[in-house]
């Protein structure tokens, strides 16, 4: 058993029980239970995270908790993870340090939660600097052509997803070494993510997915077997835009509680960060 799986029926679990049925939390689960606001003053430390993991427990809603700063929510979200709460993050497209482009695994991550949210498979927490929801997201519909999912058994157009790949940014090669790359050799069709992605090759039967591997890109062999793999096909430009564009919060579902940590930083990083936006398209203002 992990050491979180220990913690979360342990002392964790308890702690979470124990906050729960303090006096002083009892007034704001009651109002929120009636679909009330409330608002609670002295938070210190950690303690905000851990009535968001109270709350998702006790009332059994999909919590959005909201973080004025990016690195805050990163540990805010593994808190959670250490109480046995599922949590996932809600990342803010952003360049990062030393890289000169968006950083694809940021964006996997949050088209990937996008699409769990369209199908009703919120997590129990999900966890957002203020920046990140001020970033619009695809609608259901949109998404489709920006993330792409494929299972073995699928039917897949070859040509057509050529085409799409293409559009996505990625460039053909006879063997794929790089991220970004892929290559088809018949009825094999070997893909290497960019963002940390793992490379995958796909074994077609005609136009059926019959096998899906991950790749060893020494010696291009297939390794472990998997039954999917999910595509990003999203250049920054195709995200830059208000079409077909809603905010996350949208499609979180109106029964979601929403925990808003240091009102006044919240308000404060929000202005900052729509007078630092170069672009406005698919950005929403504070």
């Amino acid at each position: 058993m992990t050491e979180a799986s220990d913690f979360a029926t342990g002392p964790g679990r308890a702690l979470l029980e124990d906050i729960g049925t303090d006096p002083a939390v009892l007034p704001l689960i009651r109002q929120l239970e009636v679909g009330g606001a409330a608002s609670a003053r002295g938070a210190a430390g950690s303690s905000t995270v851990v009535l968001a993991g109270m709350l998702a427990r006790r009332l059994e809603r999909t919590v959005l908790l909201v973080m004025a700063h990016i690195d805050d929510a990163d540990e805010a979200t593994d808190e959670l993870r250490g109480f046995g709460i599922d949590a996932r993050l809600f990342p803010a497209l952003e360049v990062l340090p030393g890289e000169t482009s968006l950083s694809m695994e940021l964006l996997s991550a949050r088209l990937s939660l996008v699409r769990a949210l369209h199908e009703g498979a919120a997590p129990n927490v999900v966890v957002a600097p203020i920046s990140a929801l001020m970033q619009g997201v695809p609608t259901a519909e949109r998404l489709d052509r920006l993330l792409r999912r494929i299972r073995t058994g699928d039917r897949l157009d070859l040509p057509e997803f050529t085409e799409w790949l293409v559009a996505a940014g990625y460039e053909r090669r006879d063997t794929i070494e790089l991220p970004g790359e892929f290559a088809i050799r018949g009825g094999i069709i070997d893909v290497n993510p960019p963002g940390g992605g793992l490379p995958f090759r796909l074994d077609l039967f005609g136009d059926e997915v019959e096998r899906i591997f991950e790749i060893d890109l020494v010696t291009q062999a297939s390794d472990r077997r998997v039954e999917e793999v999910e595509l990003v096909g999203a250049p920054l430009e195709s995200l830059q835009t208000d079409e077909a564009t809603v905010q996350c919060i949208e499609i979180l579902g109106r029964d979601s509680i929403a925990v808003l940590a240091e009102i006044a930083e919240l308000t404060e990083q929000a202005r900052g960060y729509w007078d630092r936006v170069g672009d406005s398209r698919g950005v929403f203002n504070p």
